[in-house]
């Protein structure tokens, strides 16, 4: 018996300290504020310059390119569209502004969402209290007995009559 608990030792997996840290997916601990944090903030910061650097260099192109017959064709362009918004005003809306139009939009179409769906309940109970009211009153007339117990054809015939009216309406609608 002790050969056999030898060799199952010499199979255990031994755990080495560099093994742990393959496991480890951020960099910094809790207790040092999460050091993986500060390196994402940078990367973020260097995407950031590069777009303010892309659009410096174009707009620095575009000034030299932009001639003065264009400008005042513009401001041409401007005083007749003083109601409506330019291409140029348009592109200069703030964040802030951007982010309540878009929180506004969604709160919108979430009352709209709302709004349908409790339109739908209230049509779905209704249409449900139809059809339990008409079954209430079918089930009441077929119950009904004579005073010897006998059911009371006269009901179970009308109901047929009924049936037979509907599919006849229903078959001249197709057929038309």
């Amino acid at each position: 018996m002790e050969t056999n608990s030898k060799r199952r030792s010499s199979y255990k997996r031994k755990f080495k300290a560099d093994d742990k840290s393959r496991y480890k997916y951020v960099n910094g601990s809790h207790t040092q504020g999460q050091g993986f944090a500060d390196i994402r903030k940078r990367k973020i910061l260097l995407e950031y310059n590069k777009v303010k650097r892309k659009e410096r260099a174009t707009s620095s192109t575009s000034k030299h390119m932009y001639n003065e017959e264009q400008s005042s064709e513009d401001e041409k362009q401007l005083q007749k569209n003083k109601g409506h918004q330019s291409k140029f005003q348009q592109k200069k809306v703030s964040r802030f502004s951007n982010a309540e139009w878009k929180y506004q939009n969604k709160c919108e179409e979430k009352r709209k969402k709302a709004e349908e769906a409790t339109r739908k309940k209230k049509e779905r109970e209704a249409a449900l209290d139809h059809y339990k009211k008409k079954k209430k009153e079918r089930h009441l007339k077929l119950c009904k007995r004579t005073n010897r117990g006998q059911p009371v054809l006269h009901n179970h015939i009308q109901i047929l009559l009924e049936k037979l009216e509907k599919q006849h309406k229903s078959s001249a609608h197709l057929q038309s």
